[in-house]
């Protein structure tokens, strides 16, 4: 199949065992023109030698080590394609993901004028590549199904579906006070280059995982988000990205406070409450309790997504009645928590930061 220039970028760190697979599966796909930007994020392993196998084939990029979001950056930066698939380097391309994802998108769009998100599902495999029976994401829904309750929806095999539109994300937004997690990780999504021009460029301070959160939750602002019902791409589980068994947050706090700026920028633009806020532990539950009327706090109650989050509000409710009563001296010491305002907790490749965080990179 022919069209449109499309870029695959290929973010890497460290990932030397993995990258020429990465890439011949990128150089391979049915779909032409294709272009593959490979983005080393300082690796200290043989990444180089790696990339210097495929010179004539790829555009490199060595930069300093600075995070995922400062790689995607650099890979958007120096792509030409009027679509941009993502793929981490640990992960595989099936050979007709871009042909695919392309023939879907030249329906909906013909010009490839709009800004737009396309994912598709990603069958789980293990660091051999043998592919295993999980497949990511879990479940499969429509926005405006899961605002009202709904957590799982059939589509058929080889299916097209809109699963959000930026209106119905904005009441979402205005009813729920949080955007939820409805596409799929790095290797699954792909954009329009419209798309790209509005949620690019990423923050990069203290993103070094989990960049990928950022584009399936500002995607939901700023233009449909459409599901391709196949498994296109493979998604590896190995010693190195096993995050979601881990209970370490390196930087945590610096991460959601910049993933909810950049989310609230968005929603600012269009109009809307910036009402986002990750609230990752008790301490910052109890500083964002604290000037909130209780009627507001009861609110947030009836709408809390996870039992942790409803035990978190209800411990701040207890919390503000015992201060008043000692006269504002709070109940015990302070206690890390981990729960988010951002929607379910979910099993995640990239548990560094907690399961909400959800945003599925290496």
């Amino acid at each position: 199949m022919k069209g449109p220039l499309v870029s695959i970028l290929i973010n890497n760190r460290n990932y030397a065992a993995y990258l020429a697979e990465a890439i011949e599966s990128a150089l391979r796909q049915t779909y032409t023109p294709v272009e593959v930007v490979v983005v080393d994020d300082g690796s200290t392993d043989d990444s180089r030698v790696v990339m210097d196998r495929y010179a004539g084939k790829i555009e490199a990029i060595e930069r300093p080590h600075g995070g995922q979001a400062a790689a995607f950056n650099a890979a958007v930066e120096a792509a030409r394609g009027e679509v941009l698939f993502f793929l981490d380097a640990d992960d595989v391309c099936e050979e007709r993901r871009v042909e695919e994802v392309m023939t879907v998108l030249l329906e909906v769009d013909p010009v490839v004028e709009g800004a737009a998100l396309l994912f598709h599902p990603q069958r789980f495999c293990d660091a051999a590549g043998r592919a295993t029976p999980k497949v990511f994401p879990p479940r499969l829904v429509r926005i405006e199904a899961y605002r009202r309750g709904i957590r799982a929806e059939s589509f058929a095999e080889g299916a097209m579906a809109v699963i959000s539109t930026p209106t119905q994300a904005g009441q979402f937004l205005v009813d729920k006070h949080y955007l939820p997690f409805l596409s799929s990780a790095t290797s699954g999504m792909a954009i329009t280059r419209p798309m790209a021009q509005r949620l690019f460029p990423l923050p990069e301070r203290g993103i070094t995982i989990c960049a990928d959160s950022f584009l399936s939750l500002g995607a939901l602002l700023e233009g449909p988000v459409i599901l391709v019902n196949r498994e296109l791409s493979r998604f590896r589980m190995h010693g190195k990205n096993r995050y979601m068994l881990s209970r370490k947050r390196p930087n945590a706090d610096l991460f959601f406070n910049q993933r909810d700026a950049y989310l609230n920028a968005l929603a600012a633009r269009q109009g809307l409450p910036q009402a986002i806020l990750t609230l990752d532990n008790w301490e910052r539950v109890r500083r964002y309790l604290r000037n909130k009327p209780i009627r507001e706090i009861l609110v947030l109650l009836m709408r809390s997504e996870t039992r942790q989050y409803a035990a978190m509000l209800l411990r701040g409710l207890v919390s503000r009645a015992v201060a008043g009563c000692w006269r504002g001296r709070l109940a015990g010491p302070a206690r890390s928590v981990p729960v988010s305002m951002v929607g379910p907790l979910e099993a995640s490749k990239s548990g560094h930061l907690p399961k909400a965080a959800r945003g599925l990179s290496s």
